[in-house]
């Protein structure tokens, strides 16, 4: 048992304040937490918008919106780079739940993820380099 959000915090390897805007949504009404798993809330009730602070950052604001496009089924999120700046803190939160490719002159040149995600990319990477490899072997 954790007494503090900040021990929360070191025992999952979590930003803390991250903690403690999911630690939030512990308080919402049952009605609403049956609605939302149900698939009835409204549009504009998601989870990043719930997470921000009454002056929503131009990152939250993004994440709410529509400006994503395909990434093998998955959703990416797309942000220029003056909000990545801006809000690298929150940036790092999104990336966490999902990659954000960041745009310079509408063009996306970098994507950040979350460390879990590229170490499995870079395994999965490996384990295919090995199989053409051993194809290439039996030839």
């Amino acid at each position: 048992m954790h007494g503090s959000v900040g021990e929360i915090s070191a025992a999952e390897k979590i930003n803390a304040s991250y903690i403690a805007r999911i630690l939030r949504l512990t308080l919402l009404a049952p009605e609403i937490v049956e609605t939302i798993l149900d698939g009835r809330q409204l549009a504009e009730m998601t989870l990043a918008g719930n997470l921000t602070r009454p002056a929503e950052s131009k990152i939250a604001q993004l994440s709410n919106s529509d400006n994503t496009s395909s990434l093998k089924g998955d959703q990416m999120r797309s942000i220029t780079s003056a909000d990545a700046k801006n809000n690298f803190g929150e940036l790092i939160d999104l990336a966490r739940a999902a990659p954000v490719a960041v745009t310079k002159y509408d063009r996306p040149v970098v994507v950040v993820m979350a460390v879990e995600e590229f170490e499995r990319l870079k395994a999965l990477g490996k384990a295919t380099k090995a199989t053409m490899r051993r194809k290439k072997e039996k030839r």
